[in-house]
């Protein structure tokens, strides 16, 4: 009898949605921290192990990071991967593999057990391990969330719950090995980050916009008329997306007597003036996109005719946003 924290997914079932996907593959959601908050941990939590998790295809940072090291001369190879000789590029990896081909204990030890006529529980929390004197005599367990308990007796207990479960359940249970919790070992990593003009041949839009001056001003004042509404209607807290600026908190009762015109909202509306609205300085955001294939009355003046039809090729319309002259005046 395998029991399994995690819920199985049959690979056609997975959605690949990375929000559910974290949910269900791994600890805390991807989440989990020491306790001094000093180092994020990513731990599998999935049917069978942490393994079904693990990523197989080189991204473009990986790309990167080989081509580059193999140019300087770094020592460097791939590790191989465990998908049995097949050729594994589904692009899902971190959020489980739609093919099986992964081979993890799900689909080689588990499968075993199954063969042999091992059943299996899933969404089974294993709370502790039952012995007699010494010798293991089963476990209790939760299922469904904690709403029923499981008594298994056995003679023979394997505890496969990884190196942050294992030892938790073991001191659960009651062991007092002073080796038990202690001694872990991890491999920590730190990141580099650079931006890189990478020749992409594919096609996709690559976006380039500058804010002008006029419209940064504008988005400023318009942040200054946001911020007055909405103390007007009574928020005592009000915060824009400007980076480094905290939030404006209004407390004494001079203050709430008058939130638009007191003085403390005078100077962080001042604080708002003077950062400005600067590129990767503000959160800014957009929903509407026109004009980058412009009409003009020109080849100069513009991608296409007044029409719409192209300049370079006869009989080639274009017929969306793209060929507005300006920018619409209202949304």
């Amino acid at each position: 009898l395998v029991l399994e924290k995690a819920v199985y997914f049959h690979p056609a079932d997975a959605s690949f949605n990375e929000l559910q996907g974290f949910w269900d593959h791994y600890e805390s959601a991807a989440l989990l921290t020491s306790e001094d908050l000093s180092m994020m941990l990513l731990a599998g939590s999935a049917w069978g192990g942490g393994v079904s998790a693990e990523a197989v295809l080189h991204n473009v940072p990986n790309q990167v990071l080989l081509d580059g090291a193999i140019k300087l001369g770094y020592p460097v190879e791939a590790v191989p991967q465990n998908t049995n000789g097949h050729v594994h590029e589904c692009g899902f990896c971190t959020l489980g593999c739609p093919y099986g081909e992964k081979q993890g204990s799900h689909v080689t030890w588990l499968r075993d057990a199954a063969d042999a006529g091992a059943k299996f529980i899933d969404g089974c929390y294993v709370d502790k391990v039952m012995y007699v004197k010494d010798a293991a005599s089963g476990v209790e367990a939760t299922v469904l969330n904690g709403s029923v308990r499981l008594v298994v007796k056995a003679k023979t207990v394997v505890c496969c719950a990884g190196s942050l479960h294992t030892p938790a359940l073991l001191l659960r249970s009651g062991l007092s090995n002073p080796n038990i919790g202690r001694h872990l070992r991890l491999h920590p990593v730190v990141t580099v980050h650079g931006r890189l003009t990478l020749h992409l041949t594919i096609g996709r839009p690559r976006i380039h916009f500058q804010l002008g001056t006029k419209d940064g001003q504008s988005l400023v004042e318009g942040l200054v008329a946001g911020i007055k509404v909405l103390l007007a209607q009574g928020a005592v807290e009000v915060n824009t997306t400007q980076f480094h600026l905290p939030p404006l908190r209004l407390q004494s009762k001079e203050d709430l007597a008058n939130p638009v015109e007191c003085a403390t909202t005078q100077r962080w509306i001042a604080q708002v003036r003077a950062l400005g609205a600067v590129q990767n300085s503000i959160g800014i955001l957009n929903a509407h996109q026109m004009g980058s294939c412009r009409m003009g009355s020109t080849p100069e003046m513009g991608a296409v005719n007044p029409d719409g039809e192209s300049w370079d090729v006869r009989g080639l319309y274009v017929a969306d946003a793209s060929l507005f002259p300006t920018a619409s005046g209202v949304k």
